[in-house]
């Protein structure tokens, strides 16, 4: 009976390990490639490509159970929010330049006009896109479907 018990044991956790990607090793998967230690600082340069001057951006991952997607966190030492149309430019830079599809894009306005950093509200920016979006720590969070209906199907960067 107990070699039955073993058994089983065995097969649950070689489906466990093979629905969440895992390997015993726990290796990647072929589908979501690790992200490199510099994957943050690309998806910076390519959104700071985009910013005014004053402006600058920082990029960390986030990860929400089997999923990853990316935050970025845009300062500057002006209160003013972002427009729709800086809005759209960030969240396209780092659509494209993101090595695998994120599960989000997560973006915060941070302003330094006053001294320490206060979250700027851009949710008028977010609405003038036109896709659903969420609110997410001050800022805003869209989801990779209204991502693909604003700037087209993600694709791997080249």
């Amino acid at each position: 009976m107990s070699q039955v018990m073993r058994w089983v044991g065995v097969t649950a956790l070689a489906l466990v390990l093979a629905l969440t990607g895992c390997g015993v090793a726990g290796s990647p998967t072929d589908e979501q490639p690790a992200a490199s230690d510099s994957t943050p600082e690309s998806i910076a340069t390519a959104i700071d490509t985009v910013l005014d001057a004053g402006q600058s951006v920082d990029v960390s991952s986030s990860q929400s159970g089997l999923t990853s997607g990316w935050i970025i966190e845009i300062t500057g030492d002006s209160d003013a929010p972002l427009t729709g149309d800086e809005l759209r430019d960030i969240l396209d830079a780092a659509w494209a330049s993101a090595p695998n599809r994120p599960a989000d894009l997560r973006v915060l306005q941070w302003s330094t006009a006053v001294g320490e950093p206060d979250a700027v509200d851009f949710s008028a920016a977010a609405d003038e896109l036109g896709v659903r979006w969420g609110v997410y720590r001050g800022g805003i969070t869209i989801l990779p479907g209204a991502l693909a209906q604003l700037l087209g199907e993600w694709e791997p960067a080249s």
